[in-house]
């Protein structure tokens, strides 16, 4: 303060003799330029901050609250990177506060990424980071190692610039893959999916998804629909003796029968349209029923898949089967979600050795699809491909390329995949949705379509009913063929589901 003002006094003493007179020394001239840099970059700082909250608010199409997620790691890790630089006694000058820019554009870039591939990952936000996990570490580790190798450098002040650069995007990719699936799973548990906050529409639930409420938002990972319940399943099934199967699935069922009360309605509602009418105990037997059906056929499931128990599976339409099977031409199997139905793909496979191609509708969540797809795969391995519906938008393409080379596509025919074309047929004398894309693949390879169901007998013991070869007419007229063949497999699909009707597992109302 003192010589603040022994300068003034000075400057007023000399100012008659020169107007315009300046002190010019080194201290002075350093205070003056860091003053000068200082407004400068919080000037540059504010406008660059701006600019990427204008394009980040434009690419999320102006909604704030996806926006704001998206800007969360960059704001996370610029907090840790200085606290923890403060914390460590480290000085931060000029060229530190000037990475900033740097820091602003390169850190929005992982969550803004993230967020955008959330919209349209079947697993959400989880999901997509573990999707872009490798990228992001790649695309940060070059920057880092790039910035970062300023520490050789004897300015400090490029030292602690290259530093707070590399610190900062690898704190910034820490809060990318750790928070933001933590607050996607966290809003997805609170909403019973995926949410609004990030900026997505809702994820349409697979069409043959159960019926679920509010126990689904207070289970979480502990709900039925989750890996968990198969994980424990399987573990069941391996270490419990089989003199325990009867009573073990006696017990589950009734459980779920009195906790899965959606699923129940549902269960309900379709049977009335094969079995007609029923008073309230007589529906509540035909859901028991239903349960109890599902139960054995999972359980059996894992016994074949785990253990390599043997299964008897009688054929009705023996000769037909084994001519297509011996022909070595391709065809589409056809099959639906009635009793052990994955058993229908297997034959074909381990009898002779030809490759088959099945395609899943992608589970509510993607750990049950990763479970179950090593499962079948591991059953025959290199004959046995699974693929998801939603993984690859060239999965026609592969397909076809595979009934061509005489290969074996296996598809669920009764349930339309979620947004696929559908088209109506009869079933029960209601108008029922049917997936296009069987008939149109099959078309389009000029391969048949064989309907496939396979039955639930007994104790390990099924009867795959193969039935005759649909040929889908190739004519001028492409949708009075497909309607053809469509309505061809609906016939043959509600003859199975007459026979045995509490195999049929459809956990969704299909008709109000």
């Amino acid at each position: 303060g003192r010589e603040r003002a022994a300068r003034a006094a000075v400057l007023r003493a000399l100012a008659p003799l020169g107007p315009g007179v300046a002190f010019a020394s080194v201290p002075r001239v350093g205070e003056e330029l860091r003053r000068l840099a200082l407004a400068d970059l919080r000037r540059s700082s504010g406008l660059a901050l701006l600019l990427v909250a204008a394009v980040v608010l434009a690419s999320f199409r102006g909604r704030p609250g996806a926006s704001a997620l998206s800007a969360l790691p960059l704001a996370l890790g610029c907090l840790w990177t200085f606290g923890l630089w403060g914390a460590a006694g480290r000085p931060i000058d000029l060229l530190c506060i000037a990475t900033l820019p740097v820091l602003f554009g390169t850190g929005i870039d992982l969550g803004v990424h993230t967020l955008h591939t959330a919209r349209v990952h079947p697993a959400g936000v989880a999901g997509a980071a573990r999707e872009l996990g490798l990228t992001m570490t790649l695309t940060v580790a070059t920057t880092g190692i790039g910035f970062g190798s300023l520490a050789s450098s004897r300015v400090p002040g490029l030292r602690n610039a290259g530093l707070i650069v590399a610190a900062g995007v690898v704190l910034c990719l820490l809060a990318t893959l750790t928070v933001l699936p933590a607050l996607g799973a966290l809003g997805d548990r609170r909403r019973g999916g995926a949410g609004a906050r990030t900026g997505r529409p809702p994820r349409e639930r697979p069409p043959h998804a159960p019926e679920i409420g509010r126990a689904h938002r207070l289970l979480g990972r502990f709900h039925f629909t989750r890996v968990f319940w198969y994980r424990i399943h399987r573990l069941g099934v391996i270490v419990v003796p089989q003199r325990l199967f009867a009573p073990g699935i006696a017990l589950f069922t009734l459980l779920f029968w009195i906790a899965l009360r959606r699923v129940g309605a549902a269960v309900a509602a379709n049977l009335e349209a094969v079995l007609g009418p029923a008073g309230f105990w007589r529906r509540q037997a035909r859901i028991y029923r239903t349960l109890r059906e599902f139960a054995w056929c999972l359980s059996e499931r894992y016994e074949r898949l785990a253990l390599g128990r043997v299964a008897e599976v009688a054929l009705d339409g023996e000769a037909t089967w084994r001519a297509l099977l011996d022909s070595g031409t391709g065809f589409v199997l056809l099959t639906a979600h009635l009793g052990p139905w994955e058993s229908g793909s297997m034959v074909p496979a381990t009898r002779n050795r030809r490759s088959v191609h099945l395609v899943r509708e992608a589970e509510p969540d993607a750990e049950v699809d990763r479970f179950v797809r090593g499962l079948l795969e591991a059953h025959a391995p290199g004959l046995h491909v699974t693929h998801f519906a939603a993984d690859n938008p060239h999965l026609g393409a592969v397909l076809l390329d595979a009934l061509r080379a005489g290969d074996i596509v296996a598809l669920q025919g009764d349930r339309p995949r979620a947004g696929g074309r559908s088209l109506e047929a009869p079933l029960f004398g209601r108008p029922f949705p049917f997936p296009v894309g069987p008939a149109a693949l099959a078309r389009a390879a000029g391969v048949p379509i064989v309907p496939v169901f396979v039955l639930r007998e007994g104790r390990l013991r099924y009867r795959s009913r193969v039935r005759p070869p649909i040929e889908v007419p190739r004519t001028a007229d492409r949708e009075a063929d497909l309607r053809q063949a469509v309505a061809g497999y609906a016939a043959e699909l509600e003859g199975a589901i007459r026979e045995r009707p509490h195999q049929w597992f459809l956990f969704r109302k299909v008709w109000e």
